[in-house]
C-alpha cells in the first residue's frame, strides 16, 4: 500500500475521531452548563418557593398585629405588599417561565385560592379594626376557620417547595447522568485518538526509514557533488518512486549546469537589483503604513474626542449657567428672607416692648383692686359702726318713748321726738343692711377681679417671658439667615468663576480642534508619500518583467522534473 493512501486512511480516521471527540466534547460542555442550570435551577425554585411562603406569612403577620393593635404602619406594609410588591405574584410568574408541571403547580393553585379566601376575611378585619371593633377583627384572624385555612395554605406551600426541589433534584441527576455519558465518550475517543497516533507513527517511521538515504543523496546533489552513487532501492510507494526521480535528477542536473551558469549570472545580477528596490519599497512602504495607521488613528481619536467633548462641555456650560441662574435667584430671595427676618425681629422688640407695658397696667391693675378691696373693708368698718350708733339710737329713743309716757301731758312732745328718732333709727338700720350688702357684692367682685388680674398678670409675665424667648430665637434665625446669605453669595461668586474656567475650556477644545487639523495635514504628507512608493513600484515591475522572462528560460529547464 502506498504511503499516501495510508495517511488518508488514517488521517480520515483521526478526522472522524477529531470530529467525535469535538462533538463529545461540545457536548460535554453542554452537559455541564445544563447541569450548572440545573442546579441555579433548583437554587431558584428554593427561592422562590420561600418568597411564595414568606409572602403569605408576612400578610397574616401584618393584618394579624394590626387586628390587635391598629397600627397604620402594619395597615400601610399589608396593603403596599398586596398592591405594590406582590412577592407572591412575581414569585409565581417567574415560576411560569420554568415550565413547572401542572401537578406541582396544583398545589401552589389551591394556596392561592386559599389565600384570595383568606384576604377577604382580612379585608373583614380591617373594616372592623377601622370600626374600632378590636375584638371581632382579632376574632377574625385568630379563628379556628383562619387558623385551618392558614394550617391549609402552609401545607400546599410546603408540599409546593419539597416536589420542586425534587424536581430540581431530577434536573441535575439527568444533567449529571448525561454529563457523565459524555465525558466517557470524549475519554474514549480521545484515547483512540492517541492510540492511533501511536500506531501511525510506528507504521509511518518503518515505511520512511529509507528516506534517510535520499536525504542524504539530496543534501549531496545539493552541495553540488554529482558524482555520487545512486541509491538502490526497490519498493512500490513512495519512497521507492522518490528514490528513481532523486538518481535522475542528480543525472539531469549534469547536463543542466553548463546552460544554468550562464543564465545564472544575468539572474544574479538581476536579482540583486530587485533585492535592492524590494528592499526600499518594503521600507518605504512599512514607514508609511506604520505613518499612516497613527495619523489616522490620531485623527479618529482626536475628532472623537473633540465631538464628544464639545457635547459634553456644551451640555455642562449649560448646566453651570443653570446653576449660576439658580444661584442669583437664591441669592435674592435669601436677601428677601433677611429684610423680612429683620423686620420680624423688629416686631418682636416692639412686642416685648408693648408686653412689658401691659404688664405694668395689668399690674398697677391688681395693685388698684387691692386698696379698693382694703377700702370696702373699711366701709364694713364704718357701717358697722353706724350699725352699732343706730342701734343705740333705737334703744335711746324706746327708752324717752317709756319716759315720756311715764311724764303724761307734759311727755307728749318729747314723745314725739323719741318716736321721729326711732323711726330714723330703724331707716338708718334698714340702710345700713342694705349698705352692708353691696359693700359684701363689691368685696366679693373685688375678689373676684384680683384673682382674674393676678391669673392674668401670671399668663401676661408668662407671655413675655415667651415673647422675650421668641424675640431671642428670632435673632438667632437673623443671624442664620444672615450666614446663609453670605454663603450663597460665595457659591455665586463661585459658580461665575466655573463659568469662566468653562469657557476657557471651550478654547482649549478649539485647541484641540486645530490639532485635529494638523493631524489631516500629516495625513495628507503620508499619502504623497505613498505615491512616492507607488512610483518606484512601477520601476520594480519593470525590472519584474525581465527577470520573468529570465525566469522562464529557467523553467524550460526545470520543467523536464516530474516532483
Amino acid at each position: 500500500m502506498k504511503i499516501s493512501k495510508l495517511v488518508k486512511g488514517i488521517g480520515l480516521t483521526v478526522t472522524l475521531l477529531g470530529a467525535v471527540a469535538i462533538i463529545s466534547l461540545s457536548l460535554l460542555f453542554m452537559s455541564i452548563s445544563n447541569r450548572t442550570e440545573a442546579v441555579e435551577q433548583q437554587m431558584k425554585f428554593q427561592s422562590l418557593g420561600r418568597q411564595v411562603q414568606e409572602a403569605s406569612d408576612f400578610l397574616t403577620n401584618q393584618v394579624r398585629i394590626y387586628s390587635q393593635y391598629g397600627a397604620p404602619e402594619n395597615l400601610e406594609n399589608y396593603n403596599t405588599e398586596v398592591k405594590k410588591t406582590k412577592r407572591r405574584d412575581s414569585a409565581l410568574d417567574e415560576l411560569a417561565t420554568y415550565n413547572v408541571p401542572d401537578d406541582i403547580m396544583a398545589h401552589v393553585e389551591e394556596a392561592v385560592k386559599k389565600s384570595n379566601e383568606l384576604a377577604q376575611i382580612e379585608a373583614k378585619a380591617i373594616s372592623s379594626v377601622e370600626k374600632n371593633n378590636m375584638e371581632m377583627a382579632q376574632m377574625r384572624v385568630f379563628d379556628q376557620n383562619y387558623q385551618s385555612m392558614k394550617a391549609s395554605i402552609d401545607e400546599n406551600l410546603a408540599t409546593f417547595q419539597i416536589e420542586l426541589v425534587a424536581l430540581g433534584a431530577r434536573k441535575a441527576g439527568s444533567a449529571k447522568r448525561q454529563m457523565e455519558t459524555f465525558l466517557y465518550l470524549t475519554i474514549g475517543a480521545v484515547g483512540l485518538m492517541i492510540l492511533l497516533s501511536a500506531t501511525t507513527y510506528l507504521t509511518l517511521y518503518r515505511r520512511i526509514k529509507p528516506l534517510g538515504k535520499v536525504t542524504n543523496l539530496a543534501n549531496e546533489v545539493a552541495q553540488g557533488r554529482l558524482d555520487s552513487d545512486d541509491i538502490h532501492h526497490h519498493s512500490k510507494d513512495e519512497i521507492g518512486s522518490l528514490t528513481i526521480a532523486i538518481n535522475g535528477m542528480k543525472n539531469d542536473l549534469k547536463d543542466m549546469i553548463s546552460n544554468i551558469a550562464s543564465v545564472s549570472s544575468t539572474v544574479t545580477k538581476q536579482s540583486e537589483e530587485f533585492t535592492q528596490s524590494s528592499y526600499e519599497v518594503k521600507e518605504g512602504s512599512e514607514q508609511i503604513a506604520v505613518t499612516m495607521e497613527e495619523l489616522s488613528s490620531g485623527a479618529e481619536t482626536q475628532a472623537t474626542s473633540s465631538s464628544r467633548l464639545a457635547v459634553m462641555m456644551d451640555h455642562l456650560l449649560k448646566e453651570i449657567q443653570q446653576a449660576h441662574r439658580s444661584g442669583e435667584t437664591i441669592s435674592n430671595t435669601s436677601a428677601s428672607v433677611l429684610t423680612m427676618t429683620k423686620e420680624g425681629t423688629d416686631l418682636m422688640n416692639q412686642s416685648v416692648e408693648q408686653m412689658e407695658r401691659i404688664d405694668g397696667i395689668v399690674k398697677t391693675s391688681v395693685d388698684s383692686v387691692r386698696g379698693l378691696d382694703a377700702q370696702s373693708k373699711e366701709i364694713s368698718k364704718l357701717v358697722k359702726v353706724i350699725r352699732d350708733i343706730a342701734d343705740q339710737t333705737n334703744l335711746l329713743s324706746l327708752n324717752a318713748a317709756i319716759e315720756a309716757a311715764r311724764a303724761g301731758e307734759h311727755g307728749k312732745g318729747f314723745a314725739v321726738v323719741a318716736d321721729e328718732v326711732r323711726k330714723l333709727a330703724e331707716q338708718v338700720s334698714h340702710s345700713v343692711v342694705e349698705i352692708t350688702g353691696i359693700v359684701q357684692t363689691i368685696q366679693s367682685e373685688s375678689a373676684t377681679v384680683v384673682q382674674s388680674l393676678e391669673q392674668g398678670y401670671a399668663e401676661v409675665d408668662k407671655g413675655s417671658k415667651q415673647i422675650k424667648v421668641t424675640g431671642e430665637t428670632f435673632e438667632s434665625i437673623y443671624q442664620s439667615v444672615s450666614d446663609m446669605a453670605s454663603n450663597i453669595q460665595q457659591v455665586t461668586t463661585t459658580l461665575t468663576e466655573i463659568v469662566d474656567n468653562s469657557q476657557e475650556m471651550n478654547h482649549s477644545i478649539e485647541e484641540i480642534a486645530s490639532v485635529s487639523e494638523e493631524s489631516a495635514a500629516g495625513v495628507e504628507q503620508a499619502a504623497a508619500s505613498a505615491e512616492q512608493s507607488s512610483s518606484s513600484m512601477e520601476e520594480i515591475s519593470n525590472r519584474s518583467k525581465e527577470l520573468a522572462e529570465l525566469s522562464e528560460r529557467l523553467d524550460d529547464e526545470v520543467n523536464r522534473f516530474s516532483l
